[in-house]
């Protein structure tokens, strides 16, 4: 590793962007998660259980298998 000189390190800057930014919505049972993510722009559900039926619309890739996800990943 190269040397590091800490006093010339820049502040970090907040993006206003959420480009290249993943989003998990974590809640309650029934307290709209899947709807507020359906709104989104080019939003992709990955289904670890099969709940998204209810929905109309929706990108939504079934993950069955520990490879399907790293499927979707790369």
């Amino acid at each position: 590793m190269a040397n590091i000189d800490i006093f010339t390190l820049e502040p970090s800057k907040i993006s206003r962007d959420l480009k290249g930014k993943f989003l998990l919505i974590y809640g309650l049972p029934k307290s709209g998660k899947s709807t507020f993510g359906s709104q989104l722009p080019r939003s992709l559900f990955l289904n670890f259980e099969q709940g998204t039926n209810a929905l109309a619309g929706i990108r939504s890739v079934p993950i069955l298998r520990w490879t399907d996800f790293k499927k979707v990943l790369s």
